[in-house]
Order: C-alpha cells, then structure tokens, then sequence
C-alpha cells in the first residue's frame, strides 16, 4: 500500500508510521527473517529521514546529548530496539522474563532458566534493585551500556542478536517503539471478550445474548486497536493490556510445566 501511495505521490508521515508497523508486526511474529527486514527497513530509514528531516548528526547522537532536542509529537525517528518485551514500559528484569525471545533461550519457565537469567544480569554488573525499577528511572550509564553488555555477556546463554534497528515516535507523553505499538494493538484485537454482567441481566441469559455480547466487544476492541494506531490513550490502554496478558500467560507456562 505504502509503495502505491509513494506512486501516487500521497505518502506522508502518517501513512508511513502504518506502513512502519505493518513491517514490524511481520517481523516480530516470525512471518519474515531478519535480512528481509533489514532490506526493507533500509527502505523506510530513508524516508522517515525524508519526512523527518532528521540529519546523521542526530542520528549518532548519545541519549545525553538528545535530552535537550526530545522527541517532538509525531516524529518519527530510527531507533536501536531490544529484543524484550516493552521495556520503555516495564522493568528490565520482567521485560527480559516475559520475552519469548529470551524464556525460548533460556527456558525461563524453569528454576534453572530464571537463575541464568539472574546470572546473566549480575555479570553484566547491573544491580537488582536497577533491574526491577522502571527502565525510565534506570541510571543513564546502565541504559547507555546495555547493548555492548549484552553483547559481551550474552553469547555465553546462547543469546545473540538481542538488538535490532527499527524506529520510535512520540504519543503525547509516551515515547513508543513500533514493536510497542504492534504489540498494544495485538492485545486489543485479542483481548475482546463478553460483557458476562449484561448477559446476566439479560431475560434468560441464552447463548444468543452471549454470542451478541462477544460480537459486541469483538467490535469495540477493533475500533479501540484502530484508534490506537494515532492516539495516545488507545495506545496506552494497549500497552497495559499487553503487560496484563504476557503476565497471565507465563503464569499459566508455568503452572503447566510444574505439573
């Protein structure tokens, strides 16, 4: 769609924040590789520095040295993306313990796998109280040196290409990542479910009214997700609908394998 547009010479921002998401979603559920994203992400570099007008110079900017020239509302920016589940959102720990990338590797879901896990934090030398506060709140040098720590630390638990290239833009006072936002609405499509308290109140509470329900909140949630993709309080109630669901699914893992 975006390259149709491009031909018709209608593109902007917007319709390439969508087209952005659509790569992201593909990548992040496993529909593509790593090369066929990076191709295209090439693609979509270059004209998000087009809209953008973001120079190099910025680009290669450190966080200290972007603190006075923040994110501005809609702009969309490259980015280095962790491969952990909305750590911009969550604590590093409980990011890295409910990523599928990191519970496949080390088998999180076991004692054993949480310990590595543990281990691998603690040689990287960040401490625990670091991990499990809000990555916002985290010591800048702890957020600078993340990636080459696990770079240095990660290959010896089998993790490798914990970063990826992507882009971020704001949503009032959030600063999200495309994977962010794929995952927000991911959880609202998913999430829909019956309104039990109406069917109660209903004459006889038939599977009728139950199906009714569900059409209904099937509805409600696909507006909530398409709303999302340009709000910031849609986006919001995604992203803790995500942290909700990946909690209560790794719970239930868990539950299974201690069986």
């Amino acid at each position: 769609m975006y390259a149709l547009a491009t031909q018709l010479n209608s593109t902007n921002n917007r319709s390439l924040w969508l087209a952005i998401l659509g790569l992201t979603d593909q990548f992040i559920h496993d529909r593509i590789d790593l090369a066929r994203y990076n191709a295209d992400y090439k693609h979509f570099k270059a004209e998000v520095l087009n809209f953008n007008m973001t120079t190099e110079e910025q680009l290669l900017a450190t966080p200290q040295q972007r603190d006075g020239n923040p994110l501005q509302q809609g702009q969309i920016e490259p980015s280095e993306e962790l491969r952990f589940f909305m750590y911009r959102h969550w604590n590093l720990f409980d990011s890295m313990y409910h990523s599928r990338f990191v519970a496949v590797k080390l088998g999180i879901w076991t004692a054993q796998g949480q310990h590595q896990l543990e281990v691998l934090l603690a040689k990287m030398g960040i401490p625990k109280a670091e991990c499990q506060q809000p990555f916002a709140a985290m010591q800048r040098q702890y957020k600078d040196e993340l990636a080459t720590l696990l770079d240095a630390y990660g290959r010896q638990f089998n993790l490798t290409n914990l970063h990826y290239k992507s882009f971020i833009t704001r949503r009032g006072a959030l600063v999200v990542s495309a994977a962010d936002v794929v995952t927000a609405i991911t959880a609202l499509l998913e999430s829909a479910a019956p309104d039990l308290e109406a069917v109660k109140r209903s004459a006889d509470g038939t599977v009728g009214d139950l199906g009714d329900q569900l059409r209904r909140a099937r509805q409600r949630h696909f507006w909530m997700a398409y709303d999302a993709l340009s709000t910031a309080s849609n986006s919001a109630e995604g992203l803790h609908s995500s942290l909700r669901f990946k909690n209560t699914l790794i719970l239930l893992i868990f539950l299974r394998v201690q069986r």
